[in-house]
């Protein structure tokens, strides 16, 4: 081999490596502007990931403050059921009381007619109902009609 046939072999080595350079660079320079695009839509997305964040923070706010409204409203009838509960509470345990003393009346005016009924030369007139008792009853009724007014 000559210096010319040397020469020739490595300006064709040159000249393909040249042609491989140039292609590589061609797909490079496609795969950049692609790139480039690509972030403009990026971009895009960014800005109304960005929006959509803002939206969402303003949503929860509302939320919080209608959150903050419904809890106070939500007391306000707690308190107003407590208050109930105990009313109730206080009536149940009358009642009861009252049921009691007149099972306990019924008894002992039940047993005083068995006596009666054994021994007819002991009848008695039947006895009106104690002051007292009339006392009680208008209280328990001024005790409702408090508590009702209160509703």
């Amino acid at each position: 081999m000559t210096g010319n046939e040397l020469s020739l072999i490595a300006d064709a080595a040159v000249a393909a490596l040249l042609v491989v350079t140039i292609g590589y660079a061609i797909l490079l320079s496609r795969r950049l502007r692609a790139w480039r695009e690509g972030a403009g839509d990026m971009e895009r997305q960014v800005v109304a990931l960005n929006d959509a964040l803002s939206r969402a923070t303003q949503a929860i706010e509302v939320l919080k403050a209608a959150s903050r409204d419904e809890t106070v409203a939500l007391d306000a009838v707690h308190k107003k059921a407590q208050s109930l509960r105990d009313d109730l509470s206080f009536l149940v345990e009358r009642g009861t009381s009252l049921a009691d003393r007149m099972e306990k009346s019924l008894r002992s005016g039940l047993s005083a007619r068995a006596s009666e009924a054994a021994s007819p030369a002991k009848s008695e007139p039947p006895r009106a109902p104690a002051a007292a008792d009339r006392t009680v009853s208008s209280a328990e009724r001024e005790l409702l009609r408090a508590l009702e007014a209160m509703r």
